[in-house]
């Protein structure tokens, strides 16, 4: 071909050849890109020119290096770097079907590929099992077939229908897709504009993965090594903006901006570097300061449409990968949240709290579900009754509960014993509760205006209730480090107490609206508190040093917010409530 390449197998269907470079004497891969049929041949000649030009500019161990285009009058040939390796076509029919790991060690490096290729503007435009090899070091795309025509959606429906084929031997998307099928739905959803981001579904795919050793991922254990050779681990591009989920339009605030304000007075606030209250006497003297967090200018995105339905309860998963949220009907609703797609729905769920234990085990009620699959794996119906408030202990070996008699027991979930049952003072059911990060401390709160604190090693309460507030106290939130607990209250302040202590810390917050605080949360570092309840808006507080709003309220509900939490670990708000919805916000 073109006097220069020795054509001498075909490895796609005749489309994708290996061949040999007579004039430098090595190995090449040529792929075909077909002309289409009402373009003008120079035109087109020259446009594939220039994207094979710009591809041969990417770097990235998972794309083959371009090195020229050879036209032809129907079209062309890209000749890239010779790989060698089986074509994942050749290992699926040859081996069979992918194991889950297999095929998320292989996906993943396809996303992270795309990743680039589509940051460039360009597309693959060719994306087929049978340009996709498997190689010693690493999977590797080949073959780029369109890159001047086609876009990054059409790719992003390729590597659905190509991640199907690999779990399923079906070049299609069918119902043998597994734990991979909302992956792959959102991939070849048919309105281009919801199909999620290359990089974002290779984030997805990496969590199928084990977890990552100095030399890169550990080898797929078992007969499924050999269907993929280990390849080294390899960064995926920084993953862009959320921009997965619908932004909701900008609306006029209806509210004024507050500033945060700093206590100050005739006593003393010491705080060491990192934050920790050393001593705590404050006087109520408050002085305005102009440092805050412009959150008038943060834009909320979409995870959720209403319904008709409202949000009663949402939780993230330890790692922040899944965003479980519980309707007034009962449904519970598991997001991915890198990838911004709706993973499953339990019909049977309940629609009080929500809590996650190790391994992503979500408790809703009296059961205990896998998040993923929808799957019962502990079911308790005698001592979780409807009626119980319940949290999950962090190591997922206990379950605490108050009945509404306002008994306070704790149940094992590997053997379904329980603890003698402890009266909590709070005169019925608790309206919350809650444990420590680290397990070491639970919290319960009540309408009778007190919380309190409770060792889960042995039942007993730890000092006198916790005070203060003028209503019940409806919701409560541990610190990431445990060492303070914010709680809300139907006399519209949310107070932080010190857990060591017992001591209220400074003044409450007092929110704008005339209401009940129905959740509140704090941020992965510690520093912010989240307030939500009859007003449309989420009010950040800066705990800091104790100080006061960090600026304008996040809006965008239409409605009674119900309940809100941050990622585990970004700077990331999600808020549902009674309108049906789920905003998120990046601050």
């Amino acid at each position: 071909m073109a006097g220069r390449y020795r054509m001498l197998e075909s490895i796609d269907a005749g489309t994708v050849w290996t061949a040999h470079d007579e004039r430098v004497g090595r190995h090449v891969s040529l792929a075909w890109l077909a002309r289409p049929r009402d373009a003008d041949p120079e035109a087109w000649a020259a446009a594939a020119a220039r994207a094979a030009d710009r591809i041969a500019a990417l770097r990235h161990p998972g794309i083959a290096a371009v090195h020229a285009l050879v036209a032809e009058v129907d079209g062309g040939w890209t000749v890239t770097d010779h790989v060698t390796g089986r074509t994942l076509a050749r290992t699926v029919t040859e081996d069979g079907v992918m194991t889950l790991e297999d095929a998320a060690r292989v996906g993943a490096r396809i996303a992270d590929a795309l990743a680039v290729v589509h940051a460039a503007g360009l597309a693959h435009g060719g994306l087929t099992p049978g340009r996709v090899l498997l190689a010693e070091q690493g999977t590797v795309l080949i073959g780029f077939g369109g890159g001047h025509t086609a876009t990054a959606v059409d790719d992003l429906w390729s590597l659905g229908v190509l991640l199907a084929f690999a779990v399923s031997g079906e070049p299609r998307p069918t119902s043998r897709t597994g734990p991979l099928g909302p992956l792959i739905a959102a991939l070849t959803d048919p309105d281009p504009a919801r199909r999620p981001p290359a990089a974002r579904i290779a984030a997805a795919l990496r969590r199928y993965l084990p977890p990552v050793t100095a030399s890169g991922w550990a080898p797929p254990a078992g007969p499924s090594a050999s269907a993929v050779v280990p390849v080294p681990h390899v960064a995926p591009a920084p993953p862009p903006p959320l921009t997965g989920f619908v932004p909701v339009p900008a609306a006029p605030l209806a509210r004024p901006v507050l500033r945060r304000r700093l206590l100050i007075g005739a006593g003393a606030l010491v705080v060491v570097a990192g934050g920790g209250i050393l001593a705590s006497k404050v006087l109520s003297t408050a002085v305005p300061i102009a440092k805050g967090i412009d959150t008038a200018m943060i834009r909320p995105r979409v995870v959720m449409k209403a319904n008709g339905a409202g949000v009663r309860a949402l939780a993230y998963s330890p790692d922040g990968s899944l965003l479980a949220v519980a309707d007034e009907n009962g449904a519970i609703r598991v997001w991915d949240m890198p990838a911004g797609i709706l993973v499953r729905t339990i019909e049977d769920g309940y629609a009080g709290s929500l809590h996650f234990g190790p391994g992503a085990a979500l408790l809703s009620g009296p059961a205990v579900w896998d998040p993923r699959t929808g799957e019962t794996l502990h079911r308790f119906p005698d001592v979780l009754g409807s009626e119980c408030t319940t949290a999950f202990s962090p190591d997922g070996r206990t379950i605490a509960t108050v009945d509404g008699k306002g008994l306070l027991v704790f149940l094992d979930i590997s053997t379904g014993r329980t603890s003698d049952r402890v009266p909590t003072g709070h005169g019925g059911s608790a309206s919350a509760v809650t444990y420590s990060p680290d397990g070491s401390v639970l919290a319960t709160c009540g309408q009778d205006g007190s919380a309190s604190l409770w060792d889960p090693a042995s039942g007993d309460r730890l000092g006198e209730p916790l005070t203060g507030h003028a209503g019940g106290v409806t919701c409560g939130a541990f610190s990431p480090d445990g060492r303070t607990l914010a709680t809300g209250s139907a006399d519209r302040t949310v107070r932080l107490w010190d857990t060591a202590t017992g001591r209220s810390l400074g003044d409450p917050f007092v929110t704008e609206w005339k209401g009940v605080v129905f959740d509140v949360a704090f941020d992965a570092e510690g520093e912010k508190v989240a307030s939500v309840g009859q007003e449309p808006s989420v009010t950040l507080w800066d705990v800091h040093g104790l100080l006061r709003s960090t600026g304008s309220p996040l809006l965008g509900h239409d409605g009674v917010i119900m309940s809100v939490a941050f990622h585990p670990r970004e700077q990331i708000a999600v808020a549902g409530g009674l309108d049906g919805s789920v905003l998120l916000w990046e601050l």
